[in-house]
């Protein structure tokens, strides 16, 4: 979702800077030369929804009528099921104010939200699982959820200050964070609950006494098929062109025994470089010159490059067997933008293939629909739009899906 060049947004992002110029002043000399973190990582990930989006409409006077499922749910798929990464149905677009379900061929799938007037919605800050969606709102810190019975807020999730959550596919679970801004720096918690709002805890928080020099907040990354939650922390407080950016570390929580695994250690400061954590949680994908995929027991890493001109990569999405990687390269320059998307195995014993080439704008890769098949983003700095193409690991069958942002995959 990140549309990182549109000029509305790059002009946003220096106003917000000069906001918090003093954050600038926190950051160790360490992180200096790490991807730049962002002047107020969830209200810049949210607002780029812009690029998919027209000038903002009134919002409807009336309630969207209710819309039809997304699909009949399978048999061997229980409400109390979560459902394995990388089983999708299809995926969901944002496109002229509606969230759009398309199945892999482009075809729409019938399930369609208008969300006109809702401003900063974008996949940063919405959720997609098996019945609908939710998104969560900076301007007033909730979280709507919209299904086939119509749309309705969560009454037990509010706030004054920006929050970002995530539902588990199977509808039942919902995990969301806080951030709270203090005098000297910010504040974050995570939590879980059922989706009724029941059985709410608080999961971790980050205080503001400890986050002077890192400002560091939480976020709900993905669910695990046995019921765990992997959660990331993100690094705000500076402005900037950032092309790929995402994480700083990542932890596990177990709801059943309450215990809490670090993954990757905020301690290493990797500021907006960690991109991905493989489906077994064996490998973590790393943002730099290259891909450099981690082997998180052993901490060997293997570099996986970029092509010639290219000198920034990201977005590295492991297969759902963990054997391959594709990963987006740039060459990180706003004024000149160009990119490609490449394919390795995660052991490095073959040469990066390119997959798309984007002459214009760096590209982004969302996700894998199998073993065989990738989905990409791309963008357009001149005309604030995207579109979502299809392509299958050995480069052939190319496909433009359809205009818009995308926002999640269906499971």
């Amino acid at each position: 979702m990140n549309a990182r060049f549109l000029p509305k947004i790059a002009l946003w992002l220096l106003i917000m800077a000069g906001l918090f110029t003093a954050a600038a002043c926190q950051l160790s000399a360490d992180e200096s030369n790490e991807p730049t973190p962002d002047a107020f990582a969830t209200a810049y990930a949210q607002l780029t929804s812009e690029a998919a989006t027209a000038a903002p409409h009134s919002p409807p006077a009336t309630e969207t009528p209710p819309m039809p499922p997304l699909a009949t749910p399978t048999a061997e798929t229980s409400p109390t099921t979560l459902i394995p990464a990388g089983v999708w149905r299809g995926f969901i677009a944002l496109m002229d104010g509606r969230f759009v379900a398309f199945d892999f061929e482009g075809n729409r799938l019938g399930f369609e939200a208008d969300i006109s007037g809702v401003e900063g919605v974008g996949a940063y800050n919405t959720t997609v699982f098996r019945d609908g969606l939710a998104y969560s709102r900076f301007e007033d810190g909730t979280v709507t959820v919209i299904t086939s019975a119509g749309r309705r807020t969560l009454d037990f999730i509010r706030s004054e200050n920006p929050i970002s959550a995530s539902i588990s596919p199977d509808g039942s679970r919902i995990a969301w964070s806080y951030q709270f801004w203090g005098e000297n720096a910010p504040s974050s918690e995570l939590w879980i609950a059922n989706l009724d709002g029941s059985d709410a805890r608080k999961v971790d928080e980050i205080g503001e006494e400890e986050n002077r020099e890192r400002w560091l907040i939480l976020h709900p990354y993905r669910w695990q098929p046995d019921g765990k939650l992997l959660y990331a922390t993100q690094p705000t407080g500076i402005g900037g062109y950032i092309l790929y950016g995402n994480w700083n570390g990542m932890r596990l929580y177990d709801p059943a025994s309450g215990s809490i695994t670090v993954l990757v250690s905020d301690d290493e400061r990797l500021g907006l470089s960690l991109s991905s954590i493989s489906n077994d949680l064996s490998m973590a994908s790393i943002n730099g010159d290259g891909i450099r995929v981690r082997r998180l027991g052993s901490r060997v890493e293997v570099l996986l490059p970029p092509t010639s001109g290219l000198t920034t990569c990201g977005d590295g999405r492991f297969s759902p067997s963990d054997q391959w990687l594709a990963y987006a390269c740039g060459r990180n320059n706003p004024e000149d933008e160009a990119g490609q998307v490449l394919l390795a195995p995660v052991d490095g014993s073959l040469s990066p293939q390119v997959l798309f080439n984007d002459s214009a704008n760096a590209p982004h890769v969302m996700g894998w629909v199998d073993e065989d098949t990738i989905v990409i983003q791309t963008y357009s700095r001149f005309e604030s739009a995207g579109e979502i193409w299809r392509v299958q690991r050995d480069g052939t069958r190319l496909t433009r899906l359809t205009e818009g942002i995308f926002i999640g995959f269906v499971p």
